[in-house]
């Protein structure tokens, strides 16, 4: 008889002929039992359908036969027949996974009588078997009736089960403790099984996700467990997971049919390796069979990226393996795999919707994208070309290095000043980026130092955040060589007694010496900027310092230039770790005097020279010098000069270099870009005295002159002359000296445009005239011009000149714009002589001796006046100029007197009176308007002869043997004190009381001007007015020139009198109130509105704007206005007060930018690297009661750790007891998104012990367990009951003898595993009783006793010797224990025997105690 199979859905084996079948969700559950199944076919009465109204089918034995049913009545539309050709039990079995439901059967023998009645259901997905004992050549006819299902298909066997079995898995695994250690292990499972009748089977592992039955209709089940559970303890669903230190097996079991309990057919372990040494699969270009759950390793011919189709998947990941340890990299169409290394990716698979399940396999095309990766060689330049990308990153090379050490990365040359280089060399293998032993990224050099390993692929990529940037640089990887010392020497000396910086560079030698013991001389002058880090071909940085004798030999860094104040050279190593320097070498630096100075010389012609230095230069003749350049340079050098013993400073383009005589040329040079260069060619070219123009007596000469070279010309004085007048004239202003022929110096000035010079020259003497063009405004294209120059004989001069006589002299003027007039006046006696000129125009004039000395010379308007001391029998020349205008006829009259006061001795000054009305503004600018003032003054002079004489301070006439001098008294006045030249004599005090301002003259404007009402001629004249329009104002007169008007003035504000501004032009404010404070003899003088302040052009944060201004010209004294464009500088950007940010994901990168607040530019950016990677410093602990918080790690796609401040952790609260716990973290500031990782807390397994105060014990008694460490519920099982029993309190009670396997099993909890123990118990039997012993015939005796159930056999002794001594005892057993009697022969006869036994297990080695000894005398007959 058998029963129906109802087991859950759990792995299988397929049969031969199965296909794999597909699951599908059961909507609708079996509803009928067994028992209704039963019922609806108990017996015939109870079926409608009778055999004679349906068809018969015969079916043979392993014929699948298709069952279908009657939708009305739920009946099978046909009966079916089964004849057997053997005795024995046969199998009805599906031989296809039923979806759900099932069948009721009856099976009736050839008499019609019920056999056999079975209700079958099964859940989705399973097998349904039967199995029923059949006669050879009946016949059975089988009734079905369906339970939810449509129809089914059978097929009946004849009974063959398998007696065992062959399992294998053809490979060993990685283990490894993490979220990849769940590997899918099907296809590798080799099984078979042997049967009944001696034949083998494979069982395929296609279906191994589910119940396998076989062509016989056994169902088998993998499990998998470890030794801490039974072989049963948990099903196998195709995936085994690795536990560290456990052991992990497979075993097959086959379902007995009867009892549904399994019986273990075959075992086999799970083999673990390390994952480099495990077996696992390849994948290669193309095409290939992917599974699950499964590792896989790639290499790669060259260095390339890798995509793949279909659904795969593999978290985003590939790993390396390196010192036992997994490296998780990122895996996208970026990520570059390289040649040499080996990959390994887990395989998984997206949902696919149409299975509605996971796909265990597929068919997956992999393509290697080759990707530019060169390798570097050692010790050779490579050039790097940056992506035109937003960060300009760089292709990836590669670099393995042949031995341990560290290793420079640096760039030869400078390449990247004033940007952000960024380098990355990491461990292909540990995805670990290589941290630099030391760096430096100074002015344009990067070196980095690293420590790598021997045979390690190191990838090295590099990123530029400079968009403006090079698209290229040069690097080289060397093997470190630090330099352990230097010789530095330097061949020049340097002049102590100039003040200049001298460039040293290509006369110093610097040789350094290794680490390798190797030396090398050093080139300094290839360096570009020798005052920063250097770099040598070894990526060793050093640098040149100077110092001072007493100071720290690092004070100064040397840039080739050196002075008079530093002593010493010294070469540095700078140490990158520390980012100090060592001192490698030093030397002196020597000075001496320059004219011992060891110096280069420069000679007529081309010349290479060093820039920045001094240069020796011996004139060949007397000339000058014209010194050009080959293009490089674009500034002319500086020359200084050593004559008569003295250093002076020598103006290049006018220097007469004198014949013989050693010159000091100090050469300093930049180029185009201001940038300096100190190497380059100039040609010297020398023009002697003899080649220069020559220039004669009273004759015009006309002169190019060029404010970027001299013009110089020649002039031999005639043997019969003393001194000539060089009168130069020029269109514009220009500079001019006059040498001598020895090359001194005779006169020399500048800014003029006219200019009257007289010298005293010898006959026959050669002069030399230089000549060239000022350029005060800086003109970049310079100024040019002419001059003329006559060169007069002034004796010859004088004769020619009209002589004038003490008295009045009247001039006529009206002819020309200008009238100009010279006189010879030769005093009668010697003494003070008074010239005063009485004029209506602006009048210059002066006197002169025959030398052309000026001894004196006054200008202005109308009346003038000059003394000076002249000599009897010599003759002066005096002169006048008229600013007249052409047609505006009059007279001067001039007059000369001998001033016959100028002897006498002052005794006595009194002021009379002042007659003038005074302002306080006309006293603020005291200074300038005193003059104007003391015009109204009138004081008397008494000298010692009693004579006196009155002075009117008008401007007629002024006494230059007294002075006037005023104190401005703010609020009061002005206080006034004569004093007498002599300084002994002085005045009282007389006060000047100041007008009240209140009564100054109000004047209104009209339209954009004032005409001031001045009615009363020469004078200074104070007006009130206020501003219409804020505005630039300035006076005006009847004439065009604002320096040629007749006047002078100030503004002040009314606010302020201390606001001045002289004759105006600048900016007033409208409806303010203003002072016009204005000295004058224009009838028509104004203030004009002459500009408002106007932009025209607004300023932007880059661009500059454009104001109109008023600007102040001339001088102090004569100061004028005009209006100017003026740049308005440009604003600058203003940062905004927060960065606009784009946040990173895990997906893309973010950015912050800061814009202007102003113009909304952006002015900065800075990228905020993408999220790579949430991960948990550990995801497995074991349970310990302790709460445990993993430390979260973040990081950036740079390999950089994000802060915790930019994002919070939760979840995983209570994270104490066994179990997965989530933690998620957020993301905030400026990165945005959550992330999620698990960690597991696993159970722990008990050291569960056992222990019994006796291990042995004598059946029927009983001993008491005692359990250490039990975590659960405690349960007890015994391995023979027969032997010994427990109970569930653990007490174990003797049953028979033999030894039993106590197993004590702690039930697993919420943090503990189930554990087990066991403990071996040896039984002893009871103690057997001899019932009697007796002897039945001659020499024999005969041993009944009672039966002892507690023991296996019976062990007898008989003796001659009461004490059973070994010699007179033998032993006989009796191997069964339903003996109770034993009959020993051939003894001797009458002869007394003793007699005990015992009772024993099996063995023999577990007895009772012996029974009590009796005695028997055998018989003698």
């Amino acid at each position: 008889m058998a029963s129906g199979i109802n087991m859950p859905a759990v792995t299988a084996f397929a049969q031969d002929n199965d296909e794999m079948i597909t699951m599908e969700t059961v909507t609708k559950k079996a509803t009928v039992t067994d028992a209704d199944a039963l019922d609806s076919v108990s017996d015939d009465k109870a079926t409608d359908t009778t055999d004679d109204q349906k068809e018969s089918i015969i079916v043979t034995e392993g014929q699948d036969f298709k069952v279908e049913y009657d939708e009305d009545s739920g009946y099978a539309t046909k009966s079916f027949i089964f004849t057997p050709e053997a005795d024995g039990n046969y199998v009805l079995f599906t031989p296809y996974k039923l979806q759900g439901g099932g069948y009721a059967l009856s099976v009736l023998d050839d008499q019609g009588e019920t056999q056999q009645r079975i209700g079958n259901t099964v859940r989705s997905n399973e097998y349904m078997a039967d199995t029923f004992a059949f006669e050879k050549g009946k016949s059975y006819t089988m009734e079905f009736r369906n339970i939810l299902v449509a129809s089914n298909t059978l097929r009946i066997v004849k009974e063959n089960k398998p007696v065992s079995a062959e399992l294998s898995i053809d490979r060993s695994l990685p283990g490894m403790e993490n979220e990849y250690s769940n590997l899918y292990i099907v296809p590798y499972i080799k099984a078979s099984v042997t049967y009944a009748d001696n034949t083998t089977g494979e069982l395929k592992t296609s279906m191994l996700m589910d119940n396998g039955m076989d062509a016989y209709g056994n169902l088998y089940r993998l499990f998998a467990y470890t030794d801490e559970n039974s072989w049963t303890y948990e099903v196998f669903e195709g995936s085994v997971s690795y536990v560290k230190d456990t052991e992990t097996k497979l075993a097959l079991g086959y379902q007995d049919p009867k009892n549904k309990d399994y019986t273990k057919l075959k075992e086999c372990k799970v083999s673990y390796k390390t994952i480099d040494e495990a077996d696992l699969d390849t994948i290669k270009e193309g095409k290939n069979t992917i599974y699950k759950d499964t590792w896989y390793k790639i290499t790669v011919p060259y260095t390339a990226t890798i995509i793949s189709d279909n659904n795969f998947s593999s978290y985003d990941s590939i790993f390396t393996y390196r010192n036992g340890q997994m490296v998780r990299n990122a895996l996208d169409t970026d990520t570059k795999l390289y040649k040499g290394v080996t990959y390994y990716i887990y395989s998984s698979f997206d949902y696919d919707e149409a299975l509605e399940a996971y796909p265990t396999t597929a068919e997956v095309n992999f393509t290697f994208n080759k990707v530019n990766s060169p390798e570097i060689t050692l010790g050779e330049d490579f050039e790097i070309e940056h992506k035109d990308d937003k960060y300009r990153t760089s292709d990836t090379y590669t670099f393995t290095p042949k031995e341990d050490g560290n290793y420079v990365l640096f760039t030869p040359c400078e390449y990247m000043e004033g940007c952000s280089l960024g380098i990355s060399v990491v461990d292909v293998n540990t995805a670990d980026e290589v941290m630099s032993v030391s760096k430096s990224n100074r002015r344009g050099i990067a070196a980095n130092t690293y420590e790598l390993k021997k045979d390690c692929i190191y990838s090295i990529s590099f990123a530029r955040y400079d968009s403006e940037a090079s698209n290229s640089e040069t690097f080289r990887l060397v093997k470190e060589n630090k330099p352990v010392s230097a010789e530095i020497t330097m061949n020049r000396t340097i002049p102590y007694d100039v003040s200049h910086w001298i460039y040293i560079l290509p006369y110093i030698s610097l040789t350094m010496t290794y680490e390798d013991g190797n030396s090398k001389k050093i080139d300094l002058t290839k360096s570009a900027d020798i005052s920063n880090d250097q770099i040598d071909e070894y990526g060793n940085l050093y640098c040149l310092f100077m110092s001072a004798e007493n100071h720290i030999w690092t004070d100064n860094t040397f840039g080739g230039l050196v002075d008079s104040n530093e002593s010493r050279l010294a070469v540095g190593y700078n140490d990158r770790k520390n980012d100090k320097y060592i001192k490698l070498g030093e030397c002196s630096i020597i000075h001496k005097p320059i004219a011992e100075a060891n110096l280069d010389t420069i000679s007529i012609g081309r010349n290479t020279v060093q820039g920045s230095n001094w240069y020796q230069f011996t004139a060949p003749e007397t000339g000058y010098m014209d010194i050009s350049t080959s293009g490089i340079f674009d500034s002319e050098p500086i020359v200084k000069g050593m004559l008569d013993g003295k250093q002076v400073q020598l103006d290049m383009t006018s220097t007469l270099f004198i014949k013989d005589k050693i010159y000091y040329i100090w050469l300093e040079f930049k180029t185009k870009d201001e940038s300096m260069t100190y190497k380059g060619d100039v040609d010297i070219k020398y023009t002697d005295m003899s080649s220069l123009p020559e220039m004669t007596l009273e004759r015009e000469h006309n002169i190019d002159i060029n404010s970027n070279k001299t013009t110089f010309y020649r002039f031999t004085a005639p043997g019969d002359i003393q001194s000539v007048r060089f009168n130069l004239k020029s269109d514009i202003e220009f500079s001019y000296k006059i040498y001598d022929q020895t090359g001194k110096t005779v006169i020399s000035n500048n800014g003029k445009t006219e200019e009257h010079n007289t010298i005293d020259v010898i006959g026959g003497q050669t002069y030399i005239l230089s000549v060239k063009a000022d350029n005060r405004d800086n003109i970049e294209e310079g100024v040019q011009g002419s001059c003329t120059c006559v060169i007069q004989d002034i004796e010859r001069r004088f004769n020619d000149l009209a002589e004038i006589k003490e008295g009045t002299t009247a001039i006529h003027y009206g002819d020309n714009d200008i009238t100009y007039k010279e006189y010879v006046f030769a005093p009668g006696k010697s003494g003070k002589y008074i010239f005063k000129i009485d004029t209506s125009v602006e009048t210059y004039t002066g006197i002169k001796d025959t030398s052309e000395n000026d001894l004196n010379y006054t200008n202005g308007t109308k009346k003038l006046i000059m003394d000076c001391n002249l000599e009897e029998g010599k003759h002066y020349r005096f002169y006048v100029k008229l600013q007249n205008g052409k047609g505006n006829e009059g007279i001067c009259n001039v007059s000369i007197e001998r001033d016959i006061y100028a002897e006498k001795v002052i005794t006595g000054l009194e002021i009379i009176r002042y007659d003038k009305t005074v302002y306080e503004i006309d006293a603020v600018n005291l200074e300038k308007s005193i003059n104007y003032i003391k015009n109204g003054l009138h004081y008397k002079i008494t000298y010692d002869d009693a004579t006196t004489r009155m002075i009117d301070e008008d401007g007629t006439y002024q006494a230059n043997d007294a002075t006037v001098n005023m104190t401005y008294l703010e609020n009061q006045g002005i206080k006034v004190i004569l004093s007498a030249k002599n300084g002994k004599v002085v005045s009282s005090e007389f006060i000047i009381p100041f007008a009240d301002l209140e009564e100054v003259p109000r004047v209104d404007f009209k339209e954009n001007g004032i005409t001031l009402p001045i009615t009363a001629g020469i004078g200074q004249y104070v007006y009130k007015f206020t501003a219409p329009v804020t505005g630039y104002y300035a006076f005006a007169g009847d004439t065009e020139s604002e320096d040629d008007d007749g006047f002078y003035g100030n503004i002040y504000n009314a606010k302020d009198l201390t606001d001045s501004l002289w004759l105006a032009r600048d900016l007033l404010k409208a409806g303010e109130t203003y002072y016009a404070c204005v000295y004058t003899y224009d009838p028509e003088c104004k203030i004009t509105l002459v500009g408002t302040p106007e932009i025209k052009e607004e300023a932007t944060c880059e661009k500059t704007g454009i104001k109109i201004v008023s600007k102040k010209k001339g001088n102090e004294d004569i100061p004028w206005y005009e209006l100017e464009e003026e740049v308005i500088p440009a604003l600058g950007h203003v940062d905004a007060p927060a960065w606009e940010v784009t946040k990173a994901t895990a997906k893309a990168a973010g950015e912050k930018v800061l814009k202007c607040s102003r113009c909304g530019k952006v002015t900065k950016t800075e990228t905020i690297p993408a999220i790579q990677s949430v991960t948990l410093e550990t995801t497995s602990y074991t349970y310990d009661g302790k709460t445990k918080t993993p430390v979260v790690v973040v990081k950036d796609t740079n390999g950089n750790a994000i802060t915790a401040s930019n994002y919070t952790v939760s979840g995983g609260e209570s994270r104490t007891d066994a179990g997965t716990y989530k933690i998620t973290v957020t993301f905030k500031n400026d990165y945005e998104g959550s992330s999620s990782v698990n960690f597991t807390i696993k159970k722990v397994t008990p050291k569960l012990k056992v222990t019994v105060n006796k291990s042995t014990i004598i059946a029927g008694k009983n001993v008491k367990l005692t359990i250490k460490g039990a975590k659960g519920k405690v349960s007890y099982t015994t391995s023979n009951n027969k032997i010994a029993t427990v109970s569930k309190k653990g007490k174990v009670t003797a049953k028979k003898a033999g030894k039993v396997v106590i197993t004590v099993k702690s039930a697993a909890t919420a943090n503990y595993n189930a554990a087990t123990a066991k403990i071996t118990i040896k039984v002893k039997p009871k103690t057997t009783s001899i019932s009697k012993v007796t002897s039945p015939d001659k020499g024999q005796i005969k041993i009944t006793w009672k039966k002892n159930k507690t023991g296996d056999a019976y062990e007898l002794q008989y003796s001659t010797s009461k004490k059973f001594t070994k010699a007179k005892t033998r032993t006989v057993k009796v191997s069964k224990n339903s003996t109770t009697s034993k009959t020993i022969k051939k003894l001797s006869a009458g002869k007394k025997y003793y007699v005990r036994m015992r009772s024993t297990d099996k063995s023999g080695k577990l007895t009772s105690a012996w029974s009590t000894v009796k005695n028997v005398t055998t018989k003698k007959k």
